[in-house]
């Protein structure tokens, strides 16, 4: 039982320590589509005349960024209180929420990419399949750390009775 809980909190710290570099490589993902994509911010800021739609703009961008600092927030939140987790705290309810639904999202979210039919504009062949590979690993991490929890909680109240 010992060794069943350390491998499964061993898991719990790398599976959180890999939901918050997700997290990172998420934002500059966006980030780079943002300004390497076909209508960048960059182009659209260096312009010499400003275009009739730029208030929307103007607002489209800033909710990206707050968007952007929300989901590192959430993906910090997750992966930390997993790392505490697997180094002996207790784990709050709301933490397992949290993970449940960002786990949803990001499940929903590569659907809607695999199913996408106007990327082209944003991605080549190429940069379709290697974004595709990290979220599903980034999925598959957010799974193992799930399962991890469950089994932390599990073995750590068998020893309470025990």
């Amino acid at each position: 039982m010992k060794k069943d809980l350390r491998k499964y909190s061993n898991n719990l710290i790398v599976a959180g320590t890999g939901v918050m570099f997700f997290g990172v490589w998420d934002v500059v993902k966006n980030l780079m589509m943002a300004f390497l994509g076909t209508q960048t911010l960059k182009d659209t800021l260096l312009s010499s005349e400003m275009p009739d739609n730029f208030p929307m703009l103007a607002v489209g961008y800033v909710l990206f960024a707050i968007a952007l600092v929300i989901e590192l927030a959430v993906r910090g939140y997750v992966g930390l209180n997993a790392r505490a987790i697997g180094n002996g705290k207790r784990c709050p309810k709301r933490f397992i929420v949290i993970s449940v639904l960002l786990l949803i999202i990001n499940a929903a979210a590569l659907a809607a990419s695999l199913f996408a039919t106007d990327l082209s504009e944003y991605y080549s062949g190429f940069d379709r399949i290697i974004t595709l590979v990290v979220d599903i690993t980034s999925i598959y991490a957010m799974c193992e750390m799930l399962w991890s929890l469950r089994k932390v909680n599990e073995i750590r109240r068998l020893k309470g009775r025990a």
